[in-house]
């Protein structure tokens, strides 16, 4: 499951790239959370995306927001790839 998750990051990653005009484009906060959200799962061990309640929770958090579902994160520093 976690290989899944890696391939759907990087294919995911490799899609962005084939935007046009990114570097231009304001951000809104919603895609700062998305690349935080992004950037965490990418980068956290699969033990720990598993076990870490905490990890859990951050990331359910952020899930939750970007569906409309919760309160805006003010602590994210989400940049474009």
């Amino acid at each position: 499951m976690y290989r899944e998750l890696q391939g759907f990051l990087w294919d995911t990653l490799e899609e962005w790239t084939l935007q046009e005009n990114q570097l231009f484009e304001v951000y809104t906060h919603q895609e700062r959370v998305f690349w935080h959200l992004i950037f965490c799962l990418k980068h956290t061990e699969e033990s720990v995306l598993l076990n870490d309640n905490d990890i859990k929770n951050e990331l359910s958090f952020l899930m939750k927001y970007l569906h409309n579902d919760e309160l805006c994160p003010l602590d994210v520093i989400g940049i474009r790839p």
